[in-house]
């Protein structure tokens, strides 16, 4: 048997579009622990799932694969050039 995870982080929907339209805040929220810019789409989730799904993993086991703009490289207070918010100091 084998066990691996999709590691998802700010991924868009159409509920979660209708809050950030209502509240610019949110978006900013998110968009700071993003490196890449932007939130992820579903469909981008597709390719890892795939590739889990085939044989072409077929070694693979124990791996949580992070999809999340850069999230999780960045860690936990940094920043980055152009984060909503951050200072030029």
């Amino acid at each position: 048997m084998r066990v691996n995870a999709i590691v998802c982080a700010q991924i868009t929907n159409h509920d979660l579009e209708v809050r950030m339209a209502a509240d610019p805040n949110l978006a900013a929220s998110y968009l700071r622990g993003l490196p890449i810019g932007r939130l992820g789409r579903p469909e981008e989730i597709k390719g890892v799932a795939i590739f889990l799904a085939s044989d072409a993993s077929s070694f693979t086991t124990g791996a949580l694969i992070p999809l999340d703009g850069g999230n999780l490289a960045k860690n936990a207070g940094g920043s980055h050039p152009g984060m909503p918010g951050a200072t030029n100091e």
